[in-house]
């Protein structure tokens, strides 16, 4: 069903959690332009999607998943530093940058780094940090954050198959009544294997029911 259908899964459990939440809840929360209270689950949908997009994770002795102010307006950038959680132990001499105490323990700091090296910001210059989600799909971070950065959205090819039909299914075989049956592995008689590449690099995805490889340009198996 491919990205409409997970969207939809994706929103209608939002909705519903959103919903669950103003029924336990609501009675407590003042909303409305009066503060008259009413129907909390508008604002409930809406701080959950602040959550979702802006929380930075930490460590859980001090809440898992947390808003910290400022640093949930900086927006993302693959090269740029990562938020970095002190530990109340930090000193210069170990070489951390910086000296902390334990009342700094839990702290988050940001500092502009490009490429892993110290990066200086003009005046007006926006501050980023790597939100260091690497294993996020495409689709994960356009549920989590509601867009997809660009290192994650490169343009995919659908690649013919090199082999005729009558092969990409499995082996073309005589059955007992004598007649030819072309099935794959999965008795589906569609193609097993499938080819993406990737316009922006030589890089092509071998993707079969045993599993996926990568092949460079001169169709070595990278495994």
């Amino acid at each position: 069903q491919g990205w409409p259908a997970e969207i939809t899964k994706a929103a209608d459990m939002a909705e519903r959690i959103s919903r669950a939440l103003g029924r336990d809840y609501g009675s407590y929360l003042a909303v409305g332009k009066d503060g008259s209270g009413g129907d909390a689950t508008e604002s409930i949908r809406w701080s959950l999607c602040q959550v979702s997009s802006r929380a930075i994770a930490g460590r859980e002795s001090y809440g898992s998943l947390r808003l910290v102010p400022i640093l949930d307006m900086v927006n993302h950038d693959g090269e740029a530093g990562k938020f970095v959680e002190l530990t109340g132990e930090e000193r210069l001499e170990r070489g951390d940058f910086l000296d902390a105490d334990e009342d700094d323990a839990g702290a988050f700091v940001l500092r502009s780094r490009r490429h892993g090296r110290k990066k200086a910001l003009r005046r007006g210059q926006e501050l980023l940090a790597n939100y260091n989600v690497p294993f996020y799909s495409p689709l994960d971070w356009f549920l989590n954050t509601g867009y997809i950065p660009p290192e994650r959205a490169g343009i995919w090819t659908l690649i013919d198959a090199g082999l005729p039909r009558t092969q990409r299914g499995g082996l073309s075989r005589n059955n007992n009544a004598g007649l030819k049956a072309q099935t794959g592995a999965f008795g589906s008689g569609k193609p097993e294997i499938q080819v993406i590449q990737n316009r922006h690099s030589q890089a092509i995805t071998h993707q079969s029911v045993g599993g996926e490889c990568d092949r460079n340009q001169h169709g070595t198996c990278q495994r």
